[in-house]
């Protein structure tokens, strides 16, 4: 059997969830905005721009693509600040900024051009971080993933 949690380890498994939930929100509520931009053009470039600069790129394909990435941000957004299907959205959504490292990489990293800051991937290297942080630690206390671990666990326990 195993011994009740003392105050001090419920204390810490609490203040690691309410980390986990920022992480979330602060991850999660800056991609639904980048992939409404992607996709409708709010405050972003909308797809025709995008996929223009994707095939610029040596994408092919590039509006399908901005469509992807786009719903991809969208929908991944949403579900990692609810918190559910967390570790596999925040795994595609890794994937897409390792994509997006890739293709800003040869603009020079900022400080190694000479010349006055350019994107290289810079914020695209702390934003997959932060969601590969996600996506190996699972969406946390607070969150729909651990509602339904915490339902499927009671009743398998009846």
């Amino acid at each position: 059997m195993q011994a009740s949690a003392t105050p001090d380890e419920r204390s810490s498994r609490t203040i690691a969830a309410l980390g986990d939930v920022l992480l979330r929100l602060s991850v999660g509520g800056m991609l639904i905005p980048h992939g409404l931009g992607r996709l409708f053009g709010a405050g972003g470039q909308g797809l025709a721009r995008n996929g223009a600069w994707l095939e610029a790129n040596g994408v092919p394909a590039g509006e399908l693509v901005a469509l992807s990435l786009g719903a991809l941000e969208l929908v991944g957004g949403v579900l990692i600040v609810v918190g559910l299907l967390t570790r596999p959205m925040a795994f595609a959504v890794a994937g897409a900024i390792a994509i997006s490292v890739l293709l800003h990489w040869p603009n020079g990293y900022f400080w190694l051009t000479g010349g006055p800051p350019s994107n290289a991937g810079r914020w695209s290297i702390v934003w997959g971080a932060a969601v590969l942080a996600i996506a190996l630690r699972g969406a946390g206390g607070y969150s729909l993933d651990e509602f339904r671990r915490r339902s499927l666990h009671r009743r398998s326990s009846r």
